[in-house]
C-alpha cells in the first residue's frame, strides 16, 4: 500500500474526531480508526515475517561458512571480516549487519555463532507512530558427531625415513614437526579439542607395544597352543625347553640380558590379521604371539673335509679326509647362538635343506646356549618404538612423536591394524567407543614414505628375512590364498598390498574414516603402485595426500586437521 494514503487516514481521523454531528459519527470513526490500525498491522507484520525467514537463512549461511573457516585457522578479524563480506554477498541490504563481535565461539568451545540485525522499515504502522520494526536472527554452527573424536596417528619410522626431502630437511624430521603441528591443533585449535583422544602408533617391519606392560598379556598366546608359535624350520616344540614364545625369551634373557622380549608381534593368521576381531577364548590361533627372530645355521660346521693332492714320488693323485671347520655357503643373517649349544648333545653339520632345517629348529640350544661373535639377536628386527594408546594427554602424545628414529623395512599392513586396534572397541586395548555410537568419529591418519617390503633373501631354507609373517618359507598361514608360496619381495610386496587393502575395506566397513599421507623423498619417490595403494586404503582420492617436502607435509596435515575440524557441519540452534 502505498504511503501517500498515509496523509489521507490522518485528516480523515481528524475529521471525524471534530464532527459534533451525534455520537453515532463518533462511533463510526473510532471504529474506522480501529480497523484501519489492525490492517496496517496486520500488512506490516506479514513483511516482518517473510524480511525475518530471509535474515535467519542468511545467518544460518553465515554460521557454517564461519564454522569452516575457523576449522582452517582463521581468528579475529579476518573470520569477522570474511563473515561481513559473505553476508552481504547473500542479502544485497546495506541495513543488514553482523552483530559487533560475530561470529564467535559460544561459551563452551563448541561452535561458532553469529548474530545479524536488520531494521525495517514500517508503512501503514507509521499512523501509530511506529516508524521501523527492528528484526534480529541468531545461529550457531557446530560439527556432528562432536561427542568423541578418535584418531590414530599411524607413523612411518622405517630406515627410509632418514633420507633428505627435496627441501632439505629430513624425513623423519619433517614428519615429526608436521604430527606435532597435527596435534597441537587438535588438541588447542580445533572445535573438537574437549573431545578428541588419539594414539600414535609408530611402525617399521613390525609394531611394538610396551614390553614392562603387555608381557604375559592375557590377549598373548601364553601357552604355545597357536599354530604360529612353534613352526619348523624356524622352531619346533619342546615342552622341556620352552612352552611359549615367552618361555623361549626367558631362556635367552639368561644367555644374555638383552635378549628379554622388546615388544614386538607378529601378525595374526589370515584372515584375522585383517579385521579387529578380538582374541576367543579356546582358539589358539586368535591370540597374538610376541615376535621372536629365530638364531639361524652358524656361518660353520665341523665336518669331512676331503683334499686331493699330487704325489711326485709315486707319481699320482692322493685323496686324503679329516675333519674340521667347513665353512657354509648360504648365506644367514642372523646367528646368534651355537647350534651345537645348551643341551644339545649333537653337533649338526652338512648343507643340504634337511640339515639347514635341524640346525634352525632345534630348541636345544635355547636353554643355556652358547653365544655367537655376532651382535645380533631374537630382536633383530624389531626397530620401531613402542606405540602409545588413545589418550587425551597432548604433552605424552608429542614426547612420543618427538623420539622417533629412523630404522628398518616398510610394513604398512601391520602399522594399519595396530592404528585400527588402538580405535577398536575390541581387546587387546579395547580404548575405542561402539562402531554404533552415533555421537563418534573414528579417524585413522596414515602416513608414509614407501612401499610395502619385505627382504628376499639367498639361503638354503628361509628365502627372506624375519619379519611379522615370519619367513616366505612359513608365511602361507599368514597370507591371502591368492598371494601365497612367495619366493621374492615383488610377490612378497604384492601380497602384503593385499593385506593393507583388505585391512583398510574392512576398517571403512566399520565407518571408519581413513586418510593416508604419501610422502616422498628427494632421491627415493613413491612410485605408483605405493601411490595406488594409499589412494586405495583412504577409499576416496581427497583423503589421498602426496607430498616430495616437508612445507608439502605439514600442509598435508594442516590439510586433514581442517577436515576433522569442520567434518559434517550442522547447525545447533
Amino acid at each position: 500500500m502505498s504511503n501517500r494514503f498515509v496523509p489521507f487516514i490522518k485528516s480523515r481521523l481528524a475529521a471525524y474526531s471534530a464532527d459534533r454531528r451525534g455520537t453515532i459519527a463518533i462511533a463510526f470513526g473510532l471504529t474506522a480508526a480501529t480497523a484501519m490500525l489492525t490492517v496496517a498491522v496486520a500488512l506490516d507484520y506479514t513483511r516482518a515475517l517473510a524480511s525475518r525467514a530471509e535474515l535467519q537463512s542468511a545467518v544460518d549461511a553465515v554460521a557454517l561458512r564461519a564454522m569452516q573457516e575457523y576449522s582452517a585457522g582463521s581468528r579475529g578479524t579476518t573470520l569477522i571480516n570474511s563473515a561481513t563480506s559473505y553476508l552481504a554477498a547473500i542479502v544485497h541490504d546495506s541495513t543488514v549487519s553482523l552483530d559487533a563481535g560475530m561470529p564467535a565461539l559460544n561459551a563452551a568451545g563448541t561452535a561458532i555463532c553469529a548474530s545479524v540485525t536488520r531494521t525495517m522499515p514500517s508503512t501503514l504502522m507509521k499512523v501509530a507512530n511506529i516508524n521501523s520494526i527492528s528484526l534480529h536472527a541468531s545461529a550457531c554452527s557446530s560439527v556432528s558427531g562432536a561427542g568423541t573424536l578418535e584418531i590414530a596417528l599411524v607413523l612411518d619410522t622405517t630406515g627410509s625415513m632418514g633420507n633428505a626431502t627435496s627441501d632439505g630437511s629430513t624425513k623423519i624430521d619433517a614428519m615429526k614437526t608436521a604430527a606435532n603441528n597435527f596435534i597441537d591443533y587438535m588438541f588447542d585449535t580445533s572445535p573438537l579439542k574437549a573431545n578428541t583422544k588419539m594414539s600414535v602408533v609408530p611402525f617399521a617391519s613390525a609394531v611394538k607395544v610396551d614390553p614392562a606392560t603387555y608381557n604375559g598379556a592375557a590377549w598373548f598366546d601364553l601357552s604355545g597352543a597357536s599354530s604360529e608359535s612353534f613352526k619348523s624350520p624356524a622352531f619346533v616344540r619342546d615342552a622341556s625347553i620352552a612352552a611359549s614364545r615367552f618361555a623361549l625369551f626367558t631362556q635367552l634373557k639368561a644367555i644374555k640380558s638383552s635378549w628379554d622380549w622388546t615388544g614386538c608381534v607378529e601378525s595374526l593368521p589370515y584372515p584375522r590379521n585383517v579385521t579387529d576381531t578380538p582374541p576367543v577364548l579356546g582358539t589358539p590361533d586368535s591370540y597374538f604371539v610376541p615376535m621372536l627372530a629365530p638364531d639361524e645355521p652358524d656361518s660353520s660346521y665341523i665336518g669331512t673335509i676331503t683334499s686331493t693332492s699330487y704325489n711326485w714320488y709315486t707319481r699320482s693323485y692322493v685323496t686324503t679326509t679329516s675333519t674340521g671347520t667347513i665353512y657354509n655357503s648360504n648365506s644367514y643373517d642372523n646367528n646368534y647362538l651355537d647350534d651345537d649349544g645348551g643341551t644339545c648333545t649333537t653337533s649338526p653339520s652338512g648343507e643340504t635343506v634337511s640339515d639347514e632345517t635341524t640346525k634352525e629348529s632345534r630348541a636345544c640350544k635355547y636353554k643355556g646356549g652358547t653365544r655367537t661373535s655376532s651382535s645380533n639377536g631374537p630382536n633383530i628386527y624389531c626397530y620401531s618404538d613402542s606405540l602409545i594408546r588413545m589418550q587425551s594427554a597432548k604433552a605424552s602424545l608429542k614426547t612420543k612423536v618427538s623420539g622417533l628414529v629412523a630404522n628398518g623395512d616398510t610394513n604398512i599392513h601391520e602399522g594399519f591394524m595396530w592404528g585400527w586396534r588402538t580405535l577398536s572397541p575390541n581387546a587387546p586395548f579395547s580404548d575405542g567407543r561402539s562402531y554404533t555410537a552415533t555421537t563418534n568419529t573414528k579417524t585413522i591418519v596414515l602416513m608414509t614414505d614407501g612401499t610395502n617390503t619385505w627382504s628376499s633373501l639367498n639361503n638354503a631354507i628361509n628365502k627372506s628375512t624375519y619379519g611379522a609373517y615370519g619367513y616366505y618359507a612359513t608365511a602361507n598361514s599368514r597370507l591371502p590364498t591368492t598371494n601365497q608360496n612367495i619366493t621374492n619381495s615383488t610377490d612378497a610386496r604384492a601380497a602384503m598390498d593385499q593385506l593393507t587393502r583388505e585391512a583398510c575395506s574392512n576398517a571403512r566397513a566399520q565407518g571408519i574414516i581413513i586418510y593416508t599421507v604419501g610422502f616422498s623423498g628427494k632421491y627415493d619417490p613413491i612410485d605408483t603402485q605405493g601411490k595406488q595403494l594409499l589412494t586405495d586404503c583412504a577409499g576416496d582420492s581427497t583423503r589421498a595426500f602426496f607430498t616430495n617436502s616437508s612445507t608439502g607435509l605439514v600442509s598435508a596435515f594442516s590439510a586433514i586437521s581442517a577436515g576433522l575440524g569442520s567434518g559434517n557441519l550442522r547447525l545447533t540452534n
